[in-house]
């Protein structure tokens, strides 16, 4: 073992011990800690990146389970650990350690990185929920329809209010009908010409209905 994994394994204990002394409320000191972040942020020591992230992967497991978001992400805490670790490892490489000057305040800096990987997390799973129910909308004949049916209907109500007529269109031989955008240009007369006209005139049509709170509401979407 080298001399430099001995000193950074040092550290580390003596991080540790500091930590716990900080989380029990008892006087403790910066010095180990500070020093074995200045060698992860500031040196790009990887041996001390891997030290931090033994050291401190328990707690910031229990701070992505504790967050009021990650039971409605259902994935597993360890998804978010990881890129949790790796925001806060990427912005404090950006910024200065003087900003901090006590295990709290690294600790809240962090609580923030986690707090911004899981809400990105939930804005992804919405808009992918969003984009889902939209594509998997499908509009029944009148009478005897299930409670999902009718929810459908009221989708397509509710967009047959938000688009222009050619939008329109083309949501219905999308949606509606599932065609593809080959199929779509020899049905539409001119109105796109070519199957990258489909493709981006719906990219566009789907932003506009992804941007509408009532549709966002119909589909049980929150913000």
């Amino acid at each position: 073992m080298s001399s430099t994994h001995q000193s950074i394994s040092a550290l580390a204990k003596r991080c540790q011990q500091e930590t716990s002394k900080y989380r029990a409320h008892q006087p403790y000191t910066m010095r180990y800690c500070m020093a074995l972040f200045k060698l992860a942020f500031e040196r790009k020591s990887e041996d001390a990146f891997t030290a931090l992230y033994r050291l401190y992967g328990t707690l910031v497991r229990s701070w992505v389970m504790r967050h009021p978001i990650f039971p409605s992400l259902n994935l597993p805490a360890e998804y978010f650990v990881a890129d949790s670790m790796s925001e806060f490892f990427l912005a404090m490489s950006q910024t200065s350690l003087d900003r901090f000057d006590s295990i709290g305040a690294i600790f809240a800096y962090w609580r923030k990185c986690v707090h911004s990987v899981l809400t990105q997390a939930r804005r992804k799973q919405q808009k992918q929920i969003v984009d889902q129910s939209i594509d998997d909308l499908s509009l029944q004949s009148k009478g005897d329809r299930t409670d999902a049916q009718l929810d459908a209907a009221m989708l397509w109500e509710r967009i047959e209010k938000l688009l222009e007529v050619d939008d329109l269109l083309l949501a219905r031989y999308a949606l509606i009908q599932n065609l593809k955008p080959r199929q779509i240009v020899e049905l539409s007369e001119n109105k796109w010409t070519t199957t990258n006209e489909v493709r981006v005139a719906l990219q566009r049509v789907k932003r506009q209905l992804q941007r509408d709170p009532q549709l966002r509401l119909l589909l049980g979407i929150e913000d």
